[in-house]
């Protein structure tokens, strides 16, 4: 292996008050020599640790920092907890263009590399299974946004009421908005469900997510997927995304995809191998 990760099958020789801190687990025994660099938190190479079938990646790490009286107030400091997020989702992307890869929930913590070892293989058909699903794909995210006034005024339709007197055309429009604002849900989930099938039909998998505002979208957040897609069907992915923009522009409602990133979203639901003691 020629990355800048150590490699070795020896228990990681742990310092008083030191745990050791998984970052991934490599859906390989061997990452090969075009592993990219992987370092640890302080900068130095991080640690490949053969688990049977597969590589875990892992650092030491001071073990009161992240899990005693000193975690609670380092887990509320933007200064001391992002640079180590970044470091965690980093490594993990890394590992993903070399195999597939299962990215620990970030404070996974254990007291010994034999305690990892012994995890990883309590759960081996678990991750089995996970490594079977994910090869060859990566995570993406879709994101539905939607100008509710736009998607009201287009359902309503153009108004009929030429001829009417003031008093009834007013209350025509009005009756015509009114069914229009409960209509927009409706085919909101006429649109949701025909795209959803589209994007199965890749093959791809696709789990739904409650919508969350996004700072740089303007609109209402009303969908949100995060899609395991085949690396084979990320141009049609993409394409389709564009489709569906051209044809729903005219009624306020655009999709945003981005990524591609680890398969955080398709882990087990039991978090895979590995107990998270950090967040």
């Amino acid at each position: 292996m020629t990355s800048d990760a150590e490699s070795t099958t020896a228990a990681i020789d742990l310092r008083p008050g030191e745990a050791v801190y998984l970052f991934a687990i490599a859906g390989t025994d061997d990452l090969g020599t075009g592993a990219p660099s992987v370092t640890g938190f302080s900068g130095e190479p991080a640690v490949c640790l053969s688990c049977g079938p597969w590589t875990a990646v892992v650092d030491r790490v001071d073990a009161q920092a992240w899990t005693g009286e000193e975690a609670e107030s380092n887990f509320q400091s933007l200064e001391w907890i992002g640079p180590r997020a970044v470091r965690h989702e980093e490594v993990a992307e890394s590992l993903m263009q070399v195999a597939p890869v299962y990215p620990a929930p970030f404070g996974t913590l254990f007291s010994s590399a034999g305690e990892l070892v012994d995890r990883v293989s309590d759960r081996a058909d678990v991750l089995r299974t996970f490594f079977d699903q994910v090869d060859g794909c990566r995570e993406w995210a879709v994101h539905g946004h939607l100008d509710r006034s736009t998607a009201q005024e287009a359902l309503a339709g153009p108004a009929d009421d030429e001829g009417e007197p003031p008093g009834t055309a007013y209350l025509k429009q009005r009756r015509r908005k009114q069914a229009a604002r409960s209509d927009v849900e409706t085919w909101l989930d006429g649109v949701a469900d025909r795209l959803a099938e589209r994007v199965t039909d890749l093959p791809a998998q696709l789990e739904a997510l409650d919508p969350s505002p996004r700072p740089e979208e303007a609109g209402e957040p009303v969908l949100q997927w995060a899609v395991l897609c085949p690396k084979s069907q990320e141009t049609a992915l993409a394409a389709l995304l564009r489709s569906a923009n051209e044809d729903y522009a005219d009624r306020g409602l655009r999709f945003r995809l981005q990524g591609p990133w680890p398969p955080y979203r398709f882990r087990p639901e039991d978090d895979g191998p590995t107990p998270p003691t950090g967040n």
